[in-house]
């Protein structure tokens, strides 16, 4: 089991998703998704006038954001 699987496996064989997946997947709100993808932060591609993020970037994201916290 990874960090995307789900109880009901939504998103197990998903390769891309939508700003509201990851907002929904993540907590985040959807306009911190959107200013991470605008930024460059999260690695995200638009297809037409839709963005997509890739599971491999959303991973790296959040593996950069765990490796760099301040635990305390």
């Amino acid at each position: 089991m990874t960090f995307l699987d789900t109880s009901s496996n939504r998103w197990s064989d998903r390769i891309l998703f939508s700003p509201k997946e990851v907002s929904e997947l993540t907590g985040v709100p959807l306009t911190g998704i959107y200013e991470l993808c605008y930024s460059g932060q999260l690695q995200a591609f638009k297809i037409g006038k839709r963005w997509r993020i890739h599971r491999e970037g959303l991973y790296n994201y959040l593996k950069h954001q765990l490796d760099t916290a301040i635990i305390i």
